[in-house]
């Protein structure tokens, strides 16, 4: 079972070129043809059968199993005609048939009951479906419909199929396009004649129906009618609902943007406080520190940084930023080693220094400064760091 592409829509030719790379005999004679034809060069798909007399007791009876089905590409060659161009990937398994049993086939059980119709409901625990009947076939005879009818059914041993291939019940999707086969004996039971009414058949039905197998309709195969009855069982989602969750994102979208200049600076303490004093501490230090000025509007300007540590922030502050200044100049220009003092002045400096601007700027001032983005970006595209 190679399995369908996940997205809805998707092309199945690159889902199987380029990402699942597995597929039937099928799969590689479609996917070369288009390779084949986009290239300009002449191509056919063929398809054929290995016949085998498999039975020396019943003359005629052929098994054909899946190995002897295949399906190849044929390329047109000039002055030698049409050629094989198979593709397919080798398989081991399938170089042999199996030796013939004698065993003439069976014939495919008798379905008693066949219907089309639209999913309502699939409950994956108790192992029931519920089926909108607009379509009917019961003991070989077509009965119409005119007002679609709910069905239950009882999907316990059901075989779910899409396009051929077999998927989990807990695939399927209410407001599909399916039909569903039964074989049951219960059905197989009921008598009915030739003037009875639809209603009188289906009131006949067990109360949840047994189903055998379930054909999921391909969504490019719906008409235009059926995909109205569709449209209309699947309701559309309330406009109040789409108004709250956009309202929801706009809100989640301004609140990280409020929240951005405080984060900023966590994120800044945090290296900070997780470097070593010997790499590259005094550098996340600076920069939570000149961040958190600028924020709470006690910006540089044109000074340099050592005019800002010595004519702005130590006066308003009474703190000793020039000296951390020399260490993190020394660090960043000189490239020397630090000594311990300067060490301990890079590792010691920051909390105590955030203490003392707290204590001269209110809670308010701060607050209403750290909620002004404008100022986050005006740090990084005005303050030109290659002056730094």
């Amino acid at each position: 079972n190679p399995g369908v592409p996940d997205i809805p829509s998707a092309s199945k030719l690159m889902y199987f070129l380029f990402e699942n790379h597995k597929g039937y005999c099928a799969y590689y004679a479609g996917a070369t043809l288009f390779m084949l034809r986009s290239l300009g060069i002449p191509s056919r798909i063929t398809v054929g059968f290995l016949t085998v007399d498999r039975s020396d007791k019943n003359k005629g009876w052929y098994w054909y199993y899946a190995d002897q089905a295949h399906a190849w590409v044929q390329v047109y060659f000039p002055g030698y005609g049409w050629l094989d161009f198979d593709t397919t990937v080798g398989n081991t398994d399938a170089q042999e048939s199996p030796k013939p049993d004698g065993t003439p086939p069976m014939q495919p059980p008798k379905a008693y009951l066949a219907a089309d119709g639209i999913i309502q409901e699939i409950d994956t625990i108790k192992k029931t479906a519920k089926l909108q009947m607009k379509h009917m076939v019961f003991h070989d005879k077509e009965y119409a419909i005119s007002k679609p009818i709910l069905l239950t059914l009882d999907v316990h041993i059901t075989t779910v199929l899409k396009d051929s291939m077999e998927i989990p019940l807990s695939a399927v999707k209410k407001g599909e396009e399916a039909t569903i086969v039964s074989y049951a004996d219960a059905l197989k039971k009921i008598e009915v004649n030739d003037k009875e009414q639809t209603s009188s058949i289906i009131n006949k039905f067990p109360n949840t129906v047994p189903v055998d197998e379930i054909y999921l309709k391909r969504k490019d195969t719906v008409t235009h009618e059926e995909q109205s009855i569709i449209n209309k069982s699947t309701k559309p989602t309330p406009t109040k609902k789409i108004l709250l969750i956009l309202v929801g994102i706009v809100l989640s979208i301004f609140l990280i943007i409020l929240l951005l200049p405080y984060s900023i600076l966590k994120y800044y303490l945090l290296r900070y406080k997780s470097a070593y004093p010997s790499a590259n501490k005094s550098y996340w230090g600076y920069k939570a520190i000149t961040f958190h000025l600028h924020q709470l509007g006690i910006t540089r300007n044109n000074v340099t940084p050592m005019q800002y540590a010595a004519q702005v922030v130590d006066p308003m502050f009474g703190s000793s930023f020039v000296q951390y200044m020399n260490v993190y100049l020394k660090k960043k220009y000189a490239k020397a080693t630090l000594n311990t003092k300067e060490e301990q002045i890079i590792s010691e400096f920051i909390p105590p220094f955030l203490k003392q601007v707290k204590a001269k700027i209110s809670f308010n001032k701060q607050f209403w400064n750290y909620l002004n983005p404008i100022k986050t970006i005006n740090y990084y595209f005005i303050i030109n760091e290659n002056n730094i």
